[in-house]
């Protein structure tokens, strides 16, 4: 089974960076490999920074941010 999309709700939220870092490197492959689209939940911008096209931020039901990441710093502008 290969799924377009992915809903991944705080994947490495729990894990030391260590482990942050190979879960990441595993989601990276299989998005290259196979095309899934990945629905990436999380509360850390710099993380979503490494794995994400675009971030949304939500508050409360509110959309509060919208922006493209093509690197790092792009989050960082956006805080």
């Amino acid at each position: 089974m290969e799924p377009e999309l992915i809903i991944l709700d705080e994947p490495t939220s729990m894990l030391d960076v260590i482990s942050q870092a190979q879960i990441i490197h595993y989601l990276t492959e299989y998005q290259k490999e196979h095309g899934t689209a990945y629905l990436f939940i999380t509360h850390h911008r710099m993380l979503a920074s490494q794995v994400c096209d675009e971030i949304f931020e939500i508050e409360e039901g509110q959309l509060l941010l919208h922006s493209c990441c093509t690197t790092r710093a792009d989050v960082i502008k956006s805080q």
